[in-house]
């Protein structure tokens, strides 16, 4: 097996740099690309047509040199910086024409709306059954959430309902803030 020949890093620096002056042409002076972009802009042969006379004379009758003058601001073209404002003023308003006084009335009260009548709010019971007891008034089950209530005819329920009545298959409960009578439905309602 061969190994490649292992050449020191000067000695290849040193042949790169001989080759490069030995090539052709290195005695010649390099020039900058704008130089000789330069010097072919001069070699070139240029061509200048002359116009016609007619011509010349038409277009200058069309030509208005007075317009070709740039005016002059007032401010000098050297305040770069210079506080310029934008503002246009709002335009003047005509004045309306006089009225004739109005007579002076004294001005009557704003009447206020009514208040809504109260409401109470919707019964927070479902009815569930009821027991007759031989001797007595019958037991009403009602369910408010996870709570279960067992009333009878006049007592009260968290100190805001009391079963008033028994009105055919319904019973009359009072909601007693507002002391209005509601109807709770038994059955399948």
């Amino acid at each position: 097996m061969m190994r490649g020949i292992r050449f020191p890093r000067r000695l290849m620096l040193a042949g790169l740099l001989l080759v490069l002056l030995a090539s052709p042409g290195s005695g010649e002076r390099i020039e900058a690309p704008e130089a000789v972009a330069v010097a072919m802009v001069e070699r070139a042969p240029v061509r200048v047509e002359q116009p016609s006379e007619a011509l010349t004379q038409s277009a200058a009758a069309r030509i208005d040199l007075s317009r070709l003058q740039r005016a002059k601001s007032r401010r000098s073209s050297l305040e770069l910086f210079a506080p310029r404002s934008f503002y246009t003023p709002p335009p003047r308003a005509t004045s309306p024409p006089p009225r004739s006084p109005a007579p002076v009335v004294a001005a009557k009260p704003a009447a206020r709306p009514a208040p809504p009548t109260p409401t109470a709010p919707p019964l927070p019971f479902k009815y569930m059954g009821m027991v007759r007891d031989d001797p007595g008034q019958p037991t009403f089950f009602l369910v408010k959430g996870d709570e279960l209530y067992n009333v009878r005819v006049g007592e009260v329920i968290d100190g805001m309902y009391r079963i008033d009545s028994i009105a055919g298959s319904s019973l009359r409960l009072v909601y007693l803030p507002l002391d209005i009578a509601q109807i709770l439905p038994m059955g399948d309602s």
